[in-house]
């Protein structure tokens, strides 16, 4: 049933988009009178087709894409057709579709601010400064899910997240737990920000003592891939490893980097019976970043996550409470994300790993498997903000100045209107042929990074094995 609202979800966010973004060119060619010969939504195979008056509207069978067939689009031989046009003229047309992405950003980002109390969190991969805000910070936060009263963590909720202790900031999970484990016993001042007001308050705990001998690691739950589940349970206390102790958890976690592929002795007190038991378990190869495919439960009286799995520091923004603020917020987001990605691209170019600039470039898979994971955990609000970072994607991208693209065919008229004289039917339609290729090559490119950055045809191995019994 979530791979069917997956896919449902995926067609209507993507089809949508797709069809305001071609609605505009429509709708603009019709003010100025220009034929329209077809509008379709979709690529490949027509699924449904209808004349009306000059115009064929069609339905193709791959929900990707999208255009507007405009008469004399591709040939100077039309009196009335495109090409034959003023430069205003054709601005006019070919901007329309990207105003109509903003501005359907601009619509789905103020959905977004008015049922969040105006607020909005990124992880921070530039600076940047963010305009009409009533509040801003940039933390690493430590995010409170549960906290024990007996240990010392009075007025926490999960509306907390620790930012400074002390009066420092928080630069990762490792300086945190090693404030927890150097101060146990000791009061320190912890200050937390509220994140569905942005309020800051310091509050003053004092860390409980363990209740054993060493560094205690305590299971707390099991991926679905974990493959130690028969040797470990949930309530296990890993005391060490091959006889060495630990004195944080990432001690711990070196240990088992360091033991990778290897069996090893663990001992541990086990949940059902209190009793220490030492126990050998095959460590399997690092996979997701984990080799035990295990969470960990935290003794010192609080549950804790981490926001940013990259290590990053992460923006928390309000806007003003005023007219201006989705303008303001979609400036922004147009903004930042052209501005991380330039930072990225740089970053890249400098050090030679594209790894992470990679990553922050995604194609229709990598929406699907965002759109999969809100079904998955029932983030349906999140789905707002989602249309609206894809709809200004879109406004961005078809504003580059790459042939076949909106930004491409505008600078083409550009080179037009500046010679005084048309480039040649031959030449624009060969520059758009090259440009429509780089394209496709490109996209090409993203499916597969996204393919392989979600696994998919790992996962569709395994499956096949199991079917075939391999």
């Amino acid at each position: 049933m979530d791979s069917i609202l997956t896919v449902v979800l995926f067609i209507v966010i993507l089809g949508f988009l797709v069809f305001i973004h071609e609605l505009g060119h429509f709708t603009a060619a019709k003010i100025c009178k220009i034929p329209v010969d077809e509008f379709a939504i979709g690529f490949g195979p027509v699924v449904f087709s209808k004349k009306i008056r000059e115009t064929v509207y069609r339905v193709r069978a791959l929900p990707l894409g999208g255009f507007v067939s405009l008469e004399g689009e591709h040939s100077l031989n039309s009196p009335l057709g495109f090409r034959n046009r003023s430069f205003k003229v054709k601005f006019f047309v070919l901007i329309a579709g990207v105003t109509m992405n903003t501005i359907a950003a601009i619509f789905f980002l103020a959905i977004f601010l008015g049922t969040h109390n105006r607020i909005f969190f990124a992880e921070k991969y530039a600076d940047y400064t963010f305009h009409n805000v009533e509040k801003s910070y940039e933390f690493f936060p430590i995010n409170v899910i549960s906290s024990d009263e007996n240990y010392g963590w009075q007025g926490f909720s999960d509306e907390d997240s620790i930012v400074e202790v002390n009066g420092e900031k928080l630069e990762s999970e490792e300086q945190f737990q090693s404030i927890l484990d150097n101060n146990r016993g000791a009061s320190i001042e912890i200050t937390t920000l509220n994140v569905e007001t942005l309020d800051l308050e310091t509050k003053s705990v004092t860390i409980g003592q363990l209740p054993y001998d060493h560094y205690p690691i305590i299971i707390d739950a099991f991926s679905e891939t974990s493959k130690v589940t028969q040797y470990l349970s949930v309530g296990d206390v890993v005391l060490s490893i091959n006889g060495d102790y630990f004195d944080t958890r990432s001690e711990f976690k070196e240990k088992l980097d360091e033991l990778q592929g290897t069996t090893a002795d663990f001992l541990i007190i086990k949940a059902d019976t209190d009793t220490e038991v030492t126990v050998s378990i095959p460590l399997p190869k690092k996979e997701n970043g984990q080799i035990l495919g295990a969470g960990f439960h935290h003794l010192e009286g609080i549950e804790y996550s981490v926001l940013s799995q990259a290590g990053k520091n992460t923006f928390f923004v309000q806007y003003k409470n005023n007219v201006a603020a989705p303008f303001s917020f979609t400036y922004d987001m147009t903004g930042y994300q052209l501005k991380s990605l330039g930072g990225l691209l740089s970053n890249a170019f400098n050090t030679g790993d594209f790894s992470e600039a990679s990553q922050a470039v995604g194609g229709p898979i990598a929406v699907g498997g965002q759109v999969s994971e809100i079904v998955k955990y029932q983030l349906y609000d999140v789905l707002v903000i989602l249309t609206a970072l894809i709809s200004l994607s879109f406004a961005v991208f078809n504003v580059l100045p790459i042939p076949a693209l909106d930004g491409g065919q505008i600078a083409i008229a550009a080179v037009e209107a500046l010679r005084g004289k048309k480039i040649s039917d031959n030449i624009v339609n060969n520059i758009n042929f090259a440009g429509f290729a780089f394209l496709m090559f490109l996209s090409l490119l993203i499916v597969i990074k996204d393919i392989n950055q979600l696994n998919i045809i790992p996962g569709l191995i395994d499956t096949a094995k199991g079917v075939i019994g391999r």
